[in-house]
């Protein structure tokens, strides 16, 4: 018999109900289950677009390279011919 183990992150109910964040790839079947409390969820402090600001940051921070407007200026609409 082998033995199969996956992680998967979930929610625990007041009422005692698992609700997992994704599917697991296992066959059905019985499991066993060991729960470990990650802390509790904060509420999010910052909008939409606060969030993406700071992401680019953390990214541009890490090398990643973005399209600039000279890049975008040859293939825009506004500026294509008929």
């Amino acid at each position: 018999m082998s033995l199969n183990e996956i992680m998967v992150e979930g929610t625990l109910s007041e009422d005692g109900s698992l609700a997992l964040d994704r599917k697991p790839n296992l066959a059905a079947g019985r499991v066993t289950v060991i729960l470990r409390q990650i802390g509790p969820i904060e509420p999010c402090h910052e909008t939409w677009w606060e969030f993406m600001q700071r992401t680019r940051s953390e990214l541009e921070r890490r090398g990643a390279k973005f399209t600039n407007d000279a890049e975008v200026e040859p293939i825009s609409p506004t500026t294509a011919t008929s």
